[in-house]
């Protein structure tokens, strides 16, 4: 008697080399050589090496360059043109004074005209025509269109992501001028208002966004003096917005260079309880845990240790006789294990989770966490990090096209001052970050698959498909002493699944960096389309490490 057919089965291992091999050939044959390469074995550090193999590719700055979402330049000749009857032109100076305001106030009540189309003073009028016809071609559903600008005196152009975090815009005004604004959804926000004075614009974005306004971005670059808007018409603007959210305790901290702080505060105090993993290390433990407890103003916090299976007897001494909670989390190595565990036990309102080869900076550290994070819509919040050389290392995390730490000034351009404030960012590094407990079991913590890399960016992604933004709040200082405390692992398996979960080569576009735009580690490149940039010769020799 013969046996019958068996089902065949396979590995975990065999299903991600089956799906690689899928994904490979389907870009390859839909000519993306570079996407078919990365979806390849490469590591943090080979993608890294990646962008020291390219060269940033001249920006062409002639006026009116135009850029697409792909990156790829088109010449102002190849924009649209042709008579738009529905929309009216306002050019108004770089500073708005009292008139200009009453202007713009009666332009856009004007039922008759469907779309006013905003200009500073000085641009040149064939480029805002190109760029209209460009902004009412991208229209199609949106309230209110806005464009990347190169400022007079500045080498570098100002781009702008495809959407305007919530969180960004209560920062100062991300919009810049040059942009395409449909009346109605303008006087559905009560029309421009002189309260604000230089940042009446501002304002009346912000009334927008509150009422559900549709943000979008239109391909074009164009060339104008900056806007001026003075820090305290900004910081009122910013503050009424607040107000309008039913925040019962805000605080703005002042305006600087355009960019206002601020955080909102709770009357009654809320508990936080900060989550260090470590194996060992005492020297960075007691270094991490001794600035929390000597700089440290907020009160009501708890430290909890997750002893992943220490051995040495001066750390298991000290884990005996401290008076902070320890959590023994034994097995392998699994970051996103351990601080799953860590806070199951928490009855804390809020879970920091922190490195033990971190030293804090900032005195009010958890104040201003606290005053981003008690925001309903608020889910992941991180801070600015910097290295053991103090230099930036992270100010927010872009999908651009895989997960890259954002170093501003260092990878990005110092005069993107939206990079400054508070903002929202795809993601935030899991060395130091903050969420709700609440949230955070809603979430189901941190995927436990990916363990070592990538579960902090994981974790932000799925709060953001909740509607929960990551917000970066940048006047939170933190140093780390990268890989202190393990190494540098790096977990092939790790990618692996991050990449084919959420196909971030193919489909993903982030949605708070500039889509003109890619990050190769510490090179920014601008542009010119990867897919045309790169070759098989580049792809293979960034994954054999030449270069």
């Amino acid at each position: 008697m013969t046996a019958g057919p068996t089902a065949r089965s396979f590995s975990k291992r065999q299903t991600r080399q089956l799906w690689r091999f899928f994904r490979f050939w389907t870009y390859f044959f839909n000519e993306r050589p570079l996407r078919a390469g990365l979806s390849l074995l490469m590591s943090d550090q080979e993608f890294g090496r990646l962008g020291n193999l390219l060269g940033a590719p001249p920006l062409d700055q002639g006026n009116g360059q135009q850029f697409s979402p792909w990156g790829q330049v088109i010449r102002p000749e190849e924009s649209p043109t042709g008579e738009l009857p529905e929309v009216q032109y306002l050019f108004l100076p770089s500073r708005l004074g009292p008139a200009d305001s009453e202007r713009l106030a009666r332009a856009l009540e004007d039922e008759s005209i469907t779309w006013t189309f905003v200009a500073t003073d000085g641009a040149d009028w064939s480029d805002v025509q190109r760029a209209a016809a460009t902004a009412i071609a991208c229209s199609s559903d949106q309230d209110l269109l806005y464009t990347d600008e190169l400022y007079a005196e500045e080498q570098f152009p100002t781009l702008r992501p495809p959407r305007i975090g919530p969180h960004t815009l209560l920062s100062g005004n991300v919009i810049g001028r040059h942009y395409l604004l449909r009346n109605s959804s303008a006087r559905l926000a009560g029309g421009l208002r002189g309260d604000h004075g230089s940042a009446s614009e501002f304002d009346l974005f912000l009334r927008m966004l509150d009422e559900g306004a549709r943000f979008g971005h239109y391909p074009f670059l164009i060339h104008a003096p900056r806007p001026e808007v003075t820090d305290l018409d900004l910081q009122q603007a910013t503050a009424a917005a607040l107000d309008r959210r039913s925040v019962a305790s805000l605080r703005t901290e002042g305006a600087t260079q355009g960019v206002v702080g601020w955080h909102v505060y709770s009357i009654e105090p809320v508990t936080v309880e900060i989550l260090i993993p470590t194996r060992d290390r005492l020297d960075l433990l007691l270094r991490c845990i001794e600035q929390i407890e000597r700089l440290t103003t907020y009160v009501h916090y708890s430290i909890t240790i997750l002893n992943n299976d220490s051995v040495h007897s001066a750390t298991l001494e000290y884990l005996a006789s401290t008076r902070h909670k320890v959590v023994n989390c034994p097995g392998e190595f699994n970051y996103a294990r351990i601080i799953n565990r860590g806070a199951a036990q928490s009855t804390a309102e809020f879970l920091l989770m922190l490195n033990n080869d971190t030293l804090i900076k900032t005195s009010n550290w958890l104040e201003l966490l606290l005053g981003v994070a008690l925001l309903d819509d608020v889910g992941v919040v991180g801070a600015k990090i910097i290295d053991q050389h103090n230099q930036i290392e992270h100010s927010g995390i872009a999908l651009a096209p895989y997960p890259q730490h954002i170093r501003h000034g260092i990878n990005t351009p110092g005069n993107w001052r939206d990079f400054t404030g508070i903002r929202n960012v795809s993601a935030v590094t899991g060395a130091l970050h903050m969420v709700s407990r609440v949230k955070w079991l809603e979430l189901g913590g941190m995927d436990e698959d990916l363990a070592v890399l990538l579960n902090d960016v994981d974790l932000c992604l799925r709060a953001e498909l909740k509607g929960w933004h990551t917000v970066l709040q940048p006047a939170v200082v933190v140093q780390h002493f990268v890989s202190s405390s393990r190494g540098r692992l790096n977990p092939r398996g790790d990618r692996e699944e991050f990449i084919q979960h959420w196909d971030i080569f193919r489909d993903y576009q982030d949605p708070y960096f500039p889509s003109a735009s890619s990050l190769y580690g510490n090179r920014l490149v601008l542009g010119t389309s990867t897919e045309r940039l790169f070759r098989w010769p580049t792809v293979l020799g960034a994954l054999l490490g030449r270069g």
